[in-house]
């Protein structure tokens, strides 16, 4: 009886010591590799993150620029695009209110018949000439015309 108490004991206490061990070994399990697809997904967040960043800072820079071009110096305006007291136009040519030419305008009337080539620094060239509107551009230069109004008799 005291033999078969012992391998009781001894039994008992190789199995909480089994026990232990694997319940020790599932606390320490080693970490998994990343699966690829994983890894493609870690390496896509983190180029769609640097794309946002990216984007941030160039429409930071382009709302920078856009107001640049939308500032009047109206003392260089009066100099450069001296006023006759008359109105041009330009026929059917394509005007843009922004230098970069995305932003289509309908048939402005200019102040003056002056223009000026400009040369962006993205190596892009552009007109600009005064409308009654402001400063517009276009990507060939424009030929001002004098509007004739007819006076009513």
């Amino acid at each position: 009886m005291k033999k078969c108490r012992i391998y009781r004991i001894i039994t008992t206490i190789l199995m909480f010591t089994l026990m232990a061990s694997m319940l020790a070994g599932c606390a320490k399990k080693e970490p998994e590799e990343p699966t690829e697809e994983e890894v493609r997904i870690e390496e896509l967040e983190y180029q769609v993150n640097q794309l946002k960043e990216e984007n941030e800072t160039l429409t930071s820079d382009m709302e920078y620029y856009k107001s640049m071009v939308n500032s009047s110096d109206t003392e260089f305006f009066q100099i450069f695009f001296w006023q006759t007291g008359s109105l041009y136009s330009a026929g059917d040519m394509q005007f843009y209110s922004d230098c970069f030419c995305s932003q289509p305008i309908d048939s402005p009337v200019f102040v003056s018949n002056k223009s000026i080539g400009v040369e962006l620094e993205n190596g892009f060239y552009v007109f600009a000439a005064l409308s009654t509107e402001g400063l517009v551009w276009s990507t060939d230069g424009p030929n001002l015309n004098p509007i004739e109004i007819e006076e009513e008799k």
